[in-house]
């Protein structure tokens, strides 16, 4: 692991069958719909954990948030926090997607990135925090209010982006049609959908 952490080398949702398997364990949803919800469970968390983020993409095959460069991927696996803090925001998508339609159909790549993430941090003499995988199933119950409403203006309301051909020269797995939600946006949508759990705190 060499250079920044950043969202191009650490949690790109490369969901190309996503499209084929949502409607076999999702009905009623689309894959869009599922799509936002996922990306909005990282958005979510992330956001709450201090991770920022410059805006977020929702194609017709997949999508991609994309996370500012805060600290060098060194230092992340050298730091029990700092690993803990992205190791809940890539489970974060997953969680969002099997409590939205009850299963997971496009998380493998960031269970990939965290287990090679983890494996890197251990061979430093870094230990993870425990109980990884269930902290980050409630981080996303406590904050569901918040998804759901980014998911919302995700699937319905991203604008379609000038820069299309640039984007899928970066993000080719995104598809075809892509829409963006800024970083302002989304946190001001999280910020104002927050629950009881997150004001108090």
């Amino acid at each position: 692991m060499n250079g920044p952490l950043q969202a191009s080398n650490l949690g790109p949702d490369d969901r190309g069958t996503l499209g084929q398997a949502t409607p076999n364990g999702a009905a009623g949803s689309s894959a869009r719909g599922l799509i936002a919800f996922h990306e909005a469970g990282h958005a979510a968390v992330g956001h709450s954990l201090g991770l920022t983020f410059g805006v977020i993409y929702v194609g017709d095959a997949s999508g991609q948030i994309i996370f500012d460069e805060q600290w060098d991927r060194e230092m992340v696996v050298h730091d029990a926090d700092l690993l803990d803090r992205y190791g809940l925001m890539l489970l974060a998508g997953g969680h969002a997607e099997q409590r939205y339609v009850g299963g997971v159909f496009g998380a493998q790549r960031d269970g990939e990135i965290l287990e090679r993430m983890l494996a890197e941090a251990r061979r430093r003499g870094t230990m993870p925090i425990a109980n990884l995988w269930q902290r980050a199933e409630r981080q996303v119950a406590e904050r569901w209010t918040a998804i759901e409403a980014l998911a919302d203006e995700l699937e319905n309301r991203g604008a379609p982006i000038s820069n299309l051909a640039e984007v899928l020269t970066q993000y080719p797995y995104l598809g075809r049609i892509v829409a963006g939600t800024s970083g302002a946006r989304a946190r001001a949508i999280l910020d104002a959908n927050q629950g009881p759990s997150e004001s108090s705190s």
